[in-house]
């Protein structure tokens, strides 16, 4: 997963861009659907304001949740934001 990480006023926002080259509508929804799972879960000890645009690779459609959040939680902590 690539990430890029911006600082914003307000709240953490999360932008998520997944090619028609990753499949169907269906398989791009549900990643999508489980990049936000896990952002919600990640972003729960930031307050200051960041943006988020998160971009899934190929080996992403196998994934779990619990794997995205591992790996959204090494991209906050390398992005030295908590």
């Amino acid at each position: 997963m690539t990430a890029v990480v911006a600082k914003a006023p307000g709240p953490a926002k999360l932008g998520i861009i997944v090619s028609h080259k990753y499949g169907g509508a269906v398989a791009r929804n549900r990643i999508k659907r489980k990049i936000r799972e896990a952002f919600r879960a990640a972003t729960e000890k930031i307050t200051g304001g960041m943006e988020f645009v998160v971009m899934p690779k190929e080996q992403s459609k196998r994934a779990k949740t619990p794997e995205i959040l591992i790996d959204l939680s090494n991209i906050i902590h390398k992005a030295d934001i908590i």
